[in-house]
């Protein structure tokens, strides 16, 4: 079940349209590209043996990507070895209910790199499937309904199963928990994330739990899965009846913009905080969610709300993006990577200029002390400042930043980043 969105040219664009990028900005990215492989290789020849296995498939999906976009085996090599680090440590550390979400999502993540590859694939695909389907026949979920380790995680790696028929299974029942968990209110459907599952500050402020509203961990995650399973008809009819009041809960909850430039807060309970341009809890993650949803259900209402917050998310710069990283999740590659994927979706060049705006940033937002990661960092809160600490990883280090660099330079799998959430189908060819 697929509808496409009623917009007067109904001319699709064509998935993984390129940013228009200069002459210049396309050689200072491939410049920074070819230091972030040297270091990513660096990792493969180290055999560093405090590389978790999460990063070393992470990096080793990138070489592997850098390979596709090249059109050779260059890193095949390092590939291997990133993978081989990654199979012996998981080897010894079989899956089982603890860490589910973990285990579901580095078995998704190692396996689609070994199908890029021709390499083995992970052979306890079954024992991760028996145990979620253990954990989901539960009667009563105790655990989140987030994206990160919850429900919404559960429910797309279901989506990404080679198999229909664990597809369906497990994907069911992500819907049905997310159904008995669903707050019923006068303005639509809404979920809580409990007090037990925030950490100890969110606990003392909010000791009966709170309404997180982005991609990451709250409402707009929950709204995503919904779409993405209608627009790939697995319990479409089950999806679609969510759907509904679960965007008008969200929407009850925008705010007028204003000076601080944003629409929706972080989370329902605390109105006045945000960050618009964070992958996990802002403005632009939301629009993402919501222009699925337009797209999943034909609502052009929807539609036309997610491009007033997504051209607001596009006008932010300097002080007001807040924006002072380069990783994916809250940071300035992200930051391009999104509106690169909104701007594919609708077609706006304001879109495409944010895009290339954040590419610039990213560009100079390095750290030269952290050589083995390229320069990439990630703040890190303490009680008196931020620390910045070297990064490796996908969501807030070095494999993220070339992901993003190499979509915005012409990588064209367009779902590489299904799993965040940010993958949108190709909308009608008008401009808006």
């Amino acid at each position: 079940m697929s509808a496409s969105f009623p917009l007067p040219n109904e001319q699709l664009l064509p998935a993984g349209r390129q940013l228009p990028l200069s002459q210049g900005l396309r050689a200072r990215l491939a410049e920074q590209l070819d230091g972030l492989i040297r270091a990513a290789r660096l990792q493969a020849r180290r055999s560093n043996p405090s590389l978790c296995a999460d990063t070393a498939v992470e990096l080793a999906g990138f070489l592997a990507a850098c390979d596709h976009y090249e059109g050779g085996s260059t890193h095949q090599p390092a590939v291997e070895v990133l993978l081989a680090h990654a199979r012996e440590e998981l080897m010894r550390r079989r899956p089982s209910l603890d860490g589910l979400g973990r285990w579901a999502g580095i078995t998704h993540a190692f396996n689609r790199v070994a199908l890029r590859t021709g390499a083995t694939p992970l052979d306890f695909v079954p024992d991760i499937d028996q145990a979620l389907l253990k954990s989901l026949e539960a009667r009563h979920w105790e655990e989140g309904h987030d994206l990160v380790q919850g429900l919404v995680g559960f429910g797309l790696y279901a989506l990404g199963h080679a198999s229909p028929v664990w597809r369906r299974r497990l994907l069911g029942l992500v819907l049905l928990h997310l159904e008995r968990l669903a707050e019923r209110t006068p303005d639509g459907w809404c979920w809580r994330t409990a007090a037990r599952l925030l950490d100890d500050d969110q606990r003392r402020r909010y000791p009966n739990g709170c309404h997180f509203l982005g991609l990451a961990a709250g409402q707009a995650g929950v709204i995503g899965l919904l779409a993405r399973a209608m627009t790939e008809d697995v319990h479409a009819d089950n999806a679609a009846a969510m759907l509904e009041p679960a965007v008008a809960w969200l929407l009850a909850q925008r705010r007028a913009a204003d000076a601080a430039g944003f629409h929706f807060p972080t989370l329902s309970e605390d109105p006045y905080v945000s960050r618009p341009l964070s992958w996990r809890k802002g403005d632009f993650g939301i629009a993402c969610a919501l222009f699925h949803a337009a797209w999943a259900t034909g609502r052009p209402d929807w539609y036309g709300t997610a491009w007033v917050i997504a051209r607001d998310c596009a006008r932010l710069r300097g002080i007001r993006a807040s924006i002072r990283e380069p990783g994916l999740r809250d940071g300035s590659a992200g930051a391009a990577l999104i509106f690169q994927r909104l701007w594919q979706h609708c077609d706006n060049p304001e879109l495409a200029s944010a895009s290339m705006h954040w590419l610039e940033q990213s560009l100079t937002m390095r750290d030269v002390e952290f050589e083995e990661a390229a320069g990439i960092f990630v703040l890190e809160a303490t009680r008196d400042s931020q620390l910045r600490i070297p990064s490796l990883g996908l969501l807030t280090g070095l494999a993220g930043v070339g992901m993003s660099y190499l979509t915005a330079l012409g990588n064209d799998d367009p779902d590489w980043d299904a799993p965040l959430l940010t993958s949108l189908p190709p909308a009608s060819g008008t401009r808006i």
